[in-house]
């Protein structure tokens, strides 16, 4: 499942699976803050911060949530750190 997460003048693509799950943020910085936000969640463990091949912050996630629960709790993080709404979309395949 991949949703496309709007948030003012950034993005964000959630690639989810099972139990795990990966959020690539428009940003060319590492999202270390809103991994430490999404860590406070239950039934969410961020197990790693990193750039991905373009450059993009990425944040691996493993989570025992439904994929809704997952993309409630995503939101949430982005507008605690970021301030600002969210839009979800289905990702183009």
């Amino acid at each position: 499942m991949k949703k496309i997460i709007t948030f003012g003048q950034h993005s964000a693509e959630l690639h989810a699976g099972e139990h795990r799950a990966a959020l690539v943020i428009s940003e060319k910085s590492l999202p270390v803050e809103l991994a430490d936000v999404l860590n406070e969640a239950v039934d969410i463990h961020v197990h790693n911060v990193q750039k991905n091949d373009d450059g993009f912050g990425c944040i691996g996630i493993t989570h025992d949530l439904s994929v809704s629960d997952l993309i409630a709790e995503v939101c949430d993080a982005i507008t605690r750190v970021y301030d600002t709404d969210t839009t979800v979309s289905n990702a183009r395949p």
